[in-house]
């Protein structure tokens, strides 16, 4: 069962995040509810056990550039001409 629309999920394609499954019409940002799919390395933005887009899991998880507004990834080296910097 999609864990989304509650329909049946089996009898088409569907991603399994944990124990929940969703349709992939269904699998979409917990709180702007953007259409999500799966990186190309099989990774998706996942917080407190619900899908989000990656600004979004990067805003509740407190890691927002504060000079780009984006998230961070890896390491974060400042700069004095305030540009981020990642590594």
């Amino acid at each position: 069962m999609c864990t989304k629309c509650g329909e049946a999920a089996e009898t088409e394609e569907h991603i399994k995040l944990g124990e929940a499954k969703y349709h992939k019409r269904c699998f979409r940002c917990f709180v702007c509810d953007t259409q999500l799919g799966v990186d190309a390395e099989g990774r998706v933005f996942v917080y407190d056990g619900h899908p989000h887009c990656e600004q979004h899991y990067h805003e509740k998880n407190g890691t927002i550039c504060v000079v780009c507004n984006k998230g961070v990834r890896g390491r974060l080296h400042t700069s004095p001409v305030t540009q981020c910097i990642l590594f």
